[in-house]
């Protein structure tokens, strides 16, 4: 009688193993949206004197004043349980204030929307830690609390473009040492990152994100609105974001289920 236990038991723990490994598709759209703090890197470090007193040029680069508010949202698509692409919206404000700069007279404040393509891979497969483990629930298995708590991390990169509008002040106006420009612009950017994802049930998570920006072509010096005439790099920028993240049930038709009210 044992024996058949185990045996049931066993083939039990097959079964679930291999529909397990296929219940990744039956989420495979993920929405998302986040609130975050934006850190431009966009002529700052050009300090006088890199001594003691401004950290050798780096508070510059991470000072408060220089940190705008950002937020994204979009879609997700696993392509297998590793990989991902997915569709952002990002947006927000920069803005940058340099009194201990060779741009001190800088005061800037640029608006933004940035759409792009990323595409994404997972460290550890979502799916692994995502779902309930019930079968496992025997002696000696693995119980579905000690997989609950696992954090997932990712890597992305991918290619987009941002749309922006800056505003500055008079003095950089009027200053002999600087081009700038005050209209609608739009340069390429290469974003690349990180994210830490931890669930909160089967079909939500939360996380936070940090990514860079590497702007290109002719306007990439301009995102604060202004360049000075000994800058000969493009301007950098980058977020940290705290998103939350939703499963949508997949249809047979392979499109995401919008609206369900049934539960998952």
């Amino acid at each position: 009688m044992r024996s058949f236990k185990a045996i049931l038991i066993i083939l039990g723990v097959l079964f679930y193993n291999n529909s397990f490994s296929q219940r990744w598709k039956l989420t495979r759209y993920e929405v998302f949206s986040s609130l975050g703090i934006g850190l431009s890197q966009n002529d700052i470090v050009g300090v006088s004197e890199y001594t003691i007193d401004n950290f050798f040029g780096l508070e510059e680069a991470f000072a408060l004043r220089n940190m705008g508010y950002t937020g994204f949202v979009g879609m997700r698509y696993r392509v297998t349980e590793r990989i991902s692409a997915r569709l952002s919206i990002d947006g927000g404000l920069m803005k940058g204030a340099d009194p201990k700069s060779r741009n001190s007279i800088r005061k800037y404040k640029t608006l933004f929307i940035e759409p792009s393509v990323h595409f994404e891979y997972s460290i550890l497969k979502e799916s692994v830690v995502a779902s309930r483990y019930s079968i496992m629930d025997y002696r000696g298995g693995v119980r579905s609390n000690a997989k609950k708590n696992a954090i997932m991390v990712y890597f992305f990169g991918g290619i987009g473009t941002t749309l922006f509008k800056p505003s500055v002040n008079e003095a950089i106006r009027s200053g002999s040492n600087y081009e700038f420009i005050e209209s609608f612009s739009k340069v390429l950017i290469i974003p690349a990152g990180i994210g830490v994802k931890q669930p909160l049930t089967s079909r939500s998570s939360m996380g936070v994100e940090v990514g860079g920006r590497y702007t290109l072509f002719a306007a990439a010096d301009f995102i604060d609105g202004f360049k000075p005439s000994a800058s000969k790099s493009n301007d950098l920028y980058g977020f940290v974001n705290v998103f939350w993240s939703f499963k949508l049930k997949t249809a047979r038709n392979g499109l995401p289920i919008l609206f369900n009210k049934s539960g998952f």
